[in-house]
């Protein structure tokens, strides 16, 4: 977004638009922007590249640093995204089948994941819709509704996910954890509750010290009373607290319960959406910091959650700076979506960061803010440029898109900006299909329309039959449903819901992420220029026009004692006000950095 290559980068967009009728992910992509690796050093490399070739990255480059292999990489697309690049996001826990689904209006407040299943309001727009769509004997659209799932979570920078069917025909999108994602199988998951089904823990017990597996993945302590606690307790009895289990959600766990988590390497997931609005409260997340538990996100599922990763991202910090006392550091919230997801489930030689050898699975998004951690979190739907899994260009800006996939995609629109999406591949099982045709399918079943039903799976049964049959499968009778829209943006019944939810309580107007953009705020794009290290004295002086004096003391202000943009001991501009009082800095000048800023 700021660079000193204004006329430069017209002549490579173009040149690239050219290059890119005949690119291929095996021919290289060579991302420029400000790459947040999320490494062990959570190294932040200013106008750096990322060399992708085929489904891996083959280098993290500082500005200068010359490519690995310049022969091969010779037909290597050059994208300047200038943008924050991240690692994909990890999603840790979700429904994914069930995330066609709106928002239901919880009765009630629960004390635990056995109660809500049961009422008429959950079978009637929950379980009884989720029916009608996936099952094979009414409209078998389960293949369907994981695709539209999955196109939600790539909206949102997600390119891996927990908790999808197991589906060949869904394979292809983001990564599915439990489904071999990497070519081998080694994740394990019991969905039900501990105490009920048939299950071996023994046979668990042993895949674990085998080291056949590298996570085992529960629900536990979904719920804030003794019942649910008694989980955990029964857990150490089958002596399955250990450092392969995930748990999910613990919510009703006690901080000395938390102690003994971290003591056994026990990973949680935590969903706060969710569990609000179901049960009103959600984890002791400063109780399980204190305790050193390691801890992901999960945006559960759509009939009690966020859209996607990014939405309960906000939620998360909400309450963190509301009800927790601001325990959770950006840097720690973002380590929730990438790194600690991919550690807790096994990944983390694959994906969650930027590294030289990991799957080319990749995000970009605007610089919203200065800081790239806090940019992240403020970032919605529309500030995200670019989704790569394993190197396949998804989902991005159209312009992107356009480069990368000319006329290979379909257009989106994310609150009035125009995203492009390929879901489509002819080797994948209905691989064919298009996101508007399913999104006609899907619009059409949850109508719950008589006649369409009978034609579409009522096979040789008379009206009268079929009637008959309808009421025996769905006890509560069935009612039109709206298809959950893919983003939040002029979502008027979400964030209603959201907002008078009494369980809930948020305490703030959900819907304040989805309509200010904070990209588009004169004052906060001058400081992400000004505070940017790819941001030069040449810059500031020559193409944004600023006091000769005025640009060289901003710069001296943000590169700090050692005169390096981009290391330690930058000092970055906080506000507008901290600017004003650098010397021969004044509304004039702020005003032509507020001109540029929000122009290029």
């Amino acid at each position: 977004m700021f660079t000193t290559r204004s006329l430069f980068s017209l002549l490579i967009t173009l040149v690239a638009v050219a290059l890119a009728q005949g690119w291929t992910s095996e021919g290289g992509l060579i991302l420029r922007g400000d790459i947040v690796t999320m490494d062990e050093n959570l190294r932040v490399i200013p106008n750096g590249r990322l060399v992708v070739r085929g489904d891996r990255i083959v280098a993290v480059l500082e500005a200068n640093q010359p490519l690995p292999d310049s022969a091969s990489l010779a037909g290597a697309l050059i994208l300047e995204t200038d943008g924050w690049v991240f690692p994909g996001l990890i999603d840790a826990h979700n429904h994914v089948a069930y995330d066609f689904l709106p928002l239901y209006s919880v009765p009630k407040k629960y004390d635990n994941r056995y109660q809500w299943t049961g009422p008429k309001s959950y079978r009637q727009y929950v379980k009884q819709p989720y029916d009608l769509i996936q099952s094979s004997k009414n409209y078998d659209l389960l293949v369907e509704g994981v695709k539209y799932a999955e196109v939600k979570a790539l909206t949102g920078g997600v390119t891996s996910i927990q908790g999808t069917p197991d589906r060949k025909a869904t394979r292809y999108l983001v990564r599915n954890v439990e489904n071999g994602p990497f070519g081998e199988d080694r994740i394990g998951q019991y969905g039900l509750a501990l105490t009920a089904g048939n299950w071996d823990p023994d046979a668990v017990r042993q895949q674990m010290e085998q080291n056949l597996i590298d996570a085992w993945i529960i629900h536990l302590a979904e719920g804030t009373d003794d019942k649910s606690r008694q989980e955990f307790e029964y857990l150490k009895q089958l002596r399955l607290l250990t450092d392969k289990t995930v748990g999910i959600h613990c919510a009703g766990l006690t901080p000395d319960q938390f102690r003994q988590m971290a003591e056994a390497g026990t990973k949680a997931v935590w969903s706060p959406t969710s569990n609000l609005l179901l049960y009103g409260q959600t984890a002791d997340i400063p109780a399980a910091l204190r305790a050193g538990v390691h801890i992901s996100l999960g945006a559960d599922w759509s009939p009690s959650g966020c859209k996607n990763l990014l939405g309960e991202m906000k939620i998360a910090d909400k309450l963190d700076e509301l009800r927790f006392g601001n325990v959770i550091s950006d840097t720690l919230l973002v380590k929730m979506v990438t790194v600690n997801p991919a550690f807790a489930l096994g990944f983390d030689a694959k994906v969650g960061q930027l590294k030289t050898g990991y799957y080319a699975d990749v995000a970009v998004f605007d610089k919203v803010r200065a800081d790239p951690y806090r940019s992240l979190i403020d970032a919605n739907e529309r500030n995200v440029r670019l989704v790569m899994v394993g190197g396949d260009p998804l989902y991005g800006d159209t312009a992107v898109m356009r480069r990368l996939k000319p006329g290979d995609y379909e257009v989106l629109d994310a609150g009035g900006k125009p995203k492009g999406l390929d879901i489509t591949n002819q080797a994948v099982e209905m691989g064919d299909q298009t996101f508007a045709e399913i999104t006609v399918a899907l619009q059409q079943a949850l109508r719950a329309d008589f006649d369409h039903m009978h034609e579409a799976f009522g096979g040789d049964l008379t009206p009268e039959q079929f009637a008959s049959a309808l009421a025996g499968q769905f006890q509560y009778g069935l009612v039109p449903i709206r298809l959950d829209p893919v983003f939040a943006f002029g979502d008027t019944y979400f964030f209603r819901m959201m907002n008078t939810s009494a369980n809930a309580g948020f305490g703030f107007d959900v819907s304040q992420f989805w309509q200010v953009q904070a990209s588009e705020d004169p004052g906060q794009r001058a400081l992400a220029l000004v505070n940017s290290p790819s941001t030069t004295l040449e810059l500031l002086d020559v193409v944004v026009g600023l006091e000769r004096r005025a640009a060289e003391n901003i710069i001296a202000h943000r590169d700090g004692p050692d005169a390096q943009p981009g290391t330690a001991d930058d000092d970055r501009f906080d506000d507008l006000a901290e600017l004003d009082a650098v010397p021969y800095v004044g509304s004039s000048t702020i005003q032509k950095l507020k001109t540029y800023a929000t122009t290029h």
